[in-house]
């Protein structure tokens, strides 16, 4: 039964002195999973006459506001009106909630209706409406909230400084980002990695990279948000043996378990044009197709090169063309990775062609595996050397 429901049957008609209060459904607030249940929560908290509880209403609006989708921040919107007074940290959570949204100028909006309303901000109140300024790329709107932010003195907070810098920079006055950076005392992490990602999504990756070098020298230890920007200073500059060092110092510093760097790894030396040292395994894939081929052979595999449309290549290039596809590395990565008999699973955004659907039927057969490949139009399930397509796709 929904644990909503049955607290709402549990709870008495009305309240009186001795009920009131004594039974607060909130603790069934992370096991809301639809508005309906939320609405039914905020009904049961009525009935428990808890409706004009300010700390009720906060945490009903701040669980209904995390699911930031429309409807619920439609519904947390509503309650949000319904409250005569509310006060700074309710005033923060809606604004944060829109901040994440498709609508974050809604943010602005309530920080305006905060001051006319006579409250003070706070050092929770400008993150939220600063990154509300930054996804919007309201530049006036920034430059206000900067204005008030000092007006009452919390521009210099640690948490609100790399948010000034990440506004600025993505309303494109990275000349203002620069400023504040340079004006900062006690510089932590947080304020240099806002800045050397500034750098980086403002085409500067040699400021960016200058930056780095910097923070080194402050005796501060980088995170993997470092890195990713790092990388991508690299891969814009192509700067391969740099970015070979910051490999280097990648895996010293075992920032290499992060499957984000190991992402931005990979697109450094593939914009670097090291296609070889993109990819840790790829000399031992290379190799493992080749077997693979010779395999297959024995048993009939015969190329298809006649859909290899290359001017002036002959046969035995175009079967070498052949032999490196994308579904071909994908699968043999697979057989290289993952113990016998586990289900190899490919996805691929085109049309898997001729030759490389029959090498996978094949393969199913002969290394006794299943594959299930996803190409632009079905997904292909290989077993014991056939498709599930019946060779029609």
């Amino acid at each position: 039964m929904n644990p909503v429901l049955t607290v709402n049957y549990l709870l008495p008609a009305k309240p009186t002195d001795s009920n009131l209060g004594s039974c607060p459904p909130l603790h069934l607030l992370p096991k809301c999973t639809s508005i309906r249940e939320f609405q039914q929560l905020h009904a049961t908290t009525v009935k428990a006459g808890l409706h004009d509880d300010l700390s009720s209403l906060t945490k009903l609006i701040t669980a209904i506001s995390l699911r930031a989708t429309p409807s619920s921040l439609s519904y947390a919107h509503q309650l949000f009106d319904r409250i005569p007074q509310p006060d700074v940290v309710l005033f923060n959570t809606m604004s944060r909630a829109f901040s994440r949204s498709n609508t974050p100028l809604l943010s602005f909006s309530l920080f305006s209706r905060m001051l006319e309303s006579g409250l003070f901000p706070d050092d929770y109140t400008f993150p939220s409406l600063l990154k509300a300024c930054a996804a919007s790329r309201a530049l006036e709107q920034g430059r206000q909230a900067h204005a008030v932010a000092l007006k009452f003195g919390h521009a210099e907070n640690v948490y609100v400084q790399p948010t000034l810098i990440n506004m600025y920079a993505e309303c494109g006055d990275i000349s203002a980002s620069r400023d504040l950076f340079g004006r900062m005392g006690n510089k932590c992490i947080v304020s240099y990695n806002s800045m050397i990602t500034a750098c980086v999504r403002s085409s500067r990756p040699s400021e960016a990279l200058a930056l780095f070098r910097e923070l080194q020298a402050d005796g501060i230890e980088p995170t993997y948000v470092t890195m990713l920007s790092v990388l991508s200073s690299c891969a814009l500059l192509g700067a391969l043996e740099l970015g070979r060092w910051i490999h280097e110092y990648v895996k010293k510093n075992k920032f290499n378990s992060y499957v984000k760097v190991n992402t931005a790894l990979i697109d450094m030396y593939a914009k670097c044009g090291s296609l070889d040292d993109a990819h840790r395994h790829s000399m031992e894939v290379h190799r493992m197709v080749d077997e693979v081929v010779e395999q297959l052979k024995l048993v009939g595999y015969v190329p298809d090169t006649s859909k290899v449309f290359h001017v002036g290549l002959g046969e035995e290039e175009k079967e070498v063309s052949l032999r490196y596809h994308s579904e071909k590395l994908a699968i043999a990565f697979g057989l290289i990775n993952t113990p016998p008999g586990t289900t190899i699973r490919v996805v691929k955004n085109l049309r898997v062609c001729g030759d490389c659907h029959s090498m996978a039927k094949l393969v199913s057969m002969v290394f006794d595996r299943v594959i299930v490949l996803r190409d632009l139009n079905r997904f292909h399930h290989f077993k014991n050397g056939t498709c599930s397509c019946g060779d029609y796709w």
